[in-house]
């Protein structure tokens, strides 16, 4: 079922939808240079049947423009970057964003979340109109999920697994988390504790990629050892700087180039 998973890089042919992604992230797409090694792990991962892939690596390695990557592929269902003390990054809000997301992509899942509704989740509708070719319009709605006096785990279990359970199989959908370091400083009810109890036991068709700060043990002590490191996994022999470096030189105007433009040199 895993077999037709291809993984992001720099020359990535069809990409998801941009228009699904942030405009910060979708605009560095196509400026990825290397760490083919990272996703040729990756690619061995989704090969196989693991609910997570924890990647992990110091400050400044790249996890971010990796899983930026990672969000660009087709089967990406999710992907959310969190940002310390950001609202966003609230474990229940993440369980929203997941469910509108899941909402987009999967034929049934709401009408299959509305005659689940109760006070504790509710959902609503949001009319957009879009003009086609032929000068007609289309209208169609955006869901918006909202979750009252539920714990996490419970909001997850009501608004993603149990309607998964209840749709038919599928192919498998990727959800990235990147930074959850940083969702630490939301409390005790964070989204690493989420995701420890929705790795546990996932729900069907979901599969998460994961990262963090190496040897952040709030995170390590609740989802294991890391399938991953930037620093300590790095084959060698291997520079992603040399490649980056190489790639980028490459695009500099040559001398004769320079000297026709009339720019003086130092």
């Amino acid at each position: 079922m895993n077999g037709g998973w291809r993984l992001p890089g720099p020359t990535l042919i069809g990409l998801a939808d941009e228009s699904d992604l942030p405009p910060e992230i979708a605009e560095r797409l196509n400026a990825f240079v290397g760490r083919d090694w990272v996703f040729a792990a990756v690619a061995g991962w989704l090969a196989g049947e693991g609910a997570s892939f924890l990647l992990t690596g110091p400050p400044g390695s790249g996890k971010s423009r990796i899983a930026e990557q990672l969000a660009g592929y087709p089967q990406c269902a999710y992907s959310h970057f969190c940002r310390a003390r950001d609202p966003s990054s609230n474990p229940v809000t993440f369980v929203e964003r997941l469910g509108e997301a899941l909402d987009r992509r999967l034929q049934g899942y709401r009408e299959v979340l509305k005659d689940r509704a109760t006070q504790n989740v509710s959902i609503s509708g949001q009319a957009t109109a879009g003009v086609v070719e032929s000068g007609g319009s289309v209208i169609g709605t955006s869901v918006q999920i909202h979750i009252h006096d539920l714990s996490p785990e419970a909001a997850f279990d009501e608004t993603v697994r149990k309607p998964l359970e209840e749709l038919c199989d599928g192919d498998p959908l990727l959800v990235v988390v990147d930074g959850l370091d940083e969702a630490l400083t939301a409390g005790a009810r964070n989204l690493a504790e989420l995701m420890s109890y929705v790795v546990r036991s996932p729900p069907p068709r979901l599969r998460f990629i994961l990262t963090s700060r190496s040897g952040e043990v709030r995170v390590l002590d609740r989802l294991g050892v890391p399938d991953l490191d930037l620093r300590d996994d790095m084959p060698g022999g291997w520079s992603d700087v040399a490649e980056y470096a190489f790639q980028n030189l490459t695009r500099l105007p040559s001398a004769s180039m320079i000297q026709g433009s009339g720019v003086s040199g130092y």
